[in-house]
């Protein structure tokens, strides 16, 4: 019986022990193909729960400024493309660049869904015509599947999932109730699905809608300390906002509380970057490069 207990409090010290060992960082790749402030070439990682605190930097060799960095848990790797028409597989615990490819269509902020088979690259934005699209590509070595032709357009609409109806456009209200004209390139939901936060560039600003009202309604909004590419998404806890500058936003309190500083002390800013979490050298969650509702997983 004695020996039974101490093996059970083994193992209950061990899970706990596990359990402290989970580690919590951002990963952002530099530099960014569509604005400046980045640091070097590499991916810089920071302790989230270490008020954003630099670790480390990755020695990646990325040719050229980036287009998009995407990734996957069940992969543990992450999918970077480039200005230079490049799309490359990254392993988050081997840190190894596991292939790179070209396409002439060229290649902007890809995503991969959660199942990880497979991965789905815009063509550059500069193509036009009936090449534009999207390329359906293996991420197990970058091969092209199919072309997937599409459209493009700018704009914040509440869509109907069922109808395919657009019932409702809304525009951002400046302090005297007016539109404001500067282009948004940013929106994203906090996990909750209760606040909507879009970008805008030339004013500096994240602007706040209350997403439980429909459409939704104007709250607030936070001071950015510069402009840049425009861009938003929020940690899985929905604690903080990362977006295109080096702030580091308090989502309850609406306010910056950190910036993120590489090994020199210089601020960091750029707009491709994950939230990833560790155990034993092991990854065990991922993040995403856009704001997702995520209300179901949070009951």
């Amino acid at each position: 019986m004695r020996r039974t207990f101490f093996l059970l409090l083994a193992c209950f010290l061990s899970l706990v022990s596990a359990r402290a060992e989970l580690k919590r960082y951002l990963y952002l790749s530099t530099p960014d193909g569509a604005q400046p402030g980045g640091s070097g070439r590499g991916i810089l990682v920071f302790d989230i729960d270490d008020g954003h605190r630099f670790v480390k930097r990755i020695d990646v060799p990325f040719k050229e400024g980036l287009r998009g960095f995407c990734g996957n848990v069940k992969r543990h790797t992450v999918y970077y493309s480039s200005t230079s028409r490049r799309l490359g597989a990254f392993d988050l615990e081997s840190e190894k660049i596991l292939w790179e490819r070209q396409y002439d269509s060229g290649c902007d902020r890809a995503c991969i869904p959660p199942d990880g088979s497979k991965l789905y690259v815009p063509t550059g934005w500069w193509l036009r015509g009936t090449n534009s699209g999207f390329l359906v590509v293996n991420p197990e070595d970058g091969e092209v599947i199919k072309r997937l032709p599409a459209g493009k357009h700018v704009g914040f609409d509440v869509v109907d999932l069922k109808s395919g109806k657009v019932p409702h456009r809304v525009l951002v209200q400046d302090e005297n109730g007016k539109s404001i004209s500067h282009r948004t390139h940013g929106a994203g939901l906090t996990p909750d699905e209760k606040e909507l936060w879009i970008s805008d560039q030339d004013g500096q600003k994240l602007f706040i809608f209350d997403a439980t009202k429909m459409p939704p309604k104007q709250s607030g909004h936070v001071d950015l300390s510069t402009n840049g590419h425009g861009w938003v998404t929020f940690t899985l806890d929905g604690k903080y906002a990362w977006c295109h500058t080096p702030d580091v936003i308090d989502v309850k309190q609406r306010k910056v509380v950190a910036r993120l500083k590489d090994e020199n002390g210089a601020p960091v800013s750029g707009s491709k970057f994950l939230e990833v979490h560790f155990r034993d050298g092991k990854v065990v969650a991922m993040g995403d490069q856009f704001g997702l509702g995520r209300a179901s997983s949070m009951k």
